[in-house]
């Protein structure tokens, strides 16, 4: 939630306290390059072994960073519906150096839906149909850009973590700890702008 990260990010502080933040490490030098201009998030899913997996994705420039959650989780679905209330934040990291993304989400066309209550009946609960795509490489290889006339050059690729919030935190606060030693103010030197939303 973006309380968690106030003390590290002041643009954590100009979001809704209860708003979700979705953290990933990259590698940064490669996402920095070719990051800086349109962005867009939306969701979509995937089919795996018959079983429905989400994806949350976040594009900025040629670089696309996804987010895998098994679509039985009822967890995934209350992220998705805390992000559709207006917002939601990202913390991409590598080393020492971070970057947070504050998001407005705009409503408008969401299919999203349609697969919910479909997933959350399937049976036999949850599965690892994620985490095994996660793990193929497929869709890193077959990864389109959202953004009309820019190519992607960088996919990253996650699972959804419930739990890593906190880890990150505490990560983000020994290193802005470590930089405000150094001199630094912040671990998050840049924001990244958004200019269009996809869903």
């Amino acid at each position: 939630m973006a309380k968690n990260f106030t003390q590290t990010s002041p643009l954590a502080v100009k979001m809704r306290p209860r708003s979700p933040i979705l953290v990933s490490s990259i590698d940064m030098p490669r996402f920095m390059e070719v990051s800086r201009t349109k962005g867009s998030f939306g969701f979509g899913h995937f089919k795996v072994h018959g079983r429905n997996v989400l994806s949350f994705r976040l594009q900025s420039g040629g670089a696309q960073i996804y987010w895998l959650a098994d679509a039985a989780d009822r967890r995934a679905w209350a992220a998705i519906d805390a992000i559709k209330k207006g917002e939601a934040g990202f913390v991409l990291m590598q080393g020492i150096d971070a970057v947070f993304l504050p998001w407005e989400f705009s409503k408008g066309r969401d299919s999203i839906d349609a697969i919910r209550s479909e997933s959350l009946s399937h049976p036999g609960g949850l599965s690892d149909a994620a985490s095994v795509l996660a793990n193929s490489g497929i869709v890193q290889r077959f990864a389109s850009t959202d953004i009309a006339g820019i190519e992607l050059s960088y996919v990253h690729v996650n699972l959804l973590s419930f739990d890593s919030s906190q880890a990150a935190l505490y990560e983000l606060q020994q290193k802005s700890t470590v930089r405000q030693r150094e001199g630094y103010h912040s671990v998050f030197d840049a924001e990244l702008c958004s200019t269009e939303t996809v869903h």
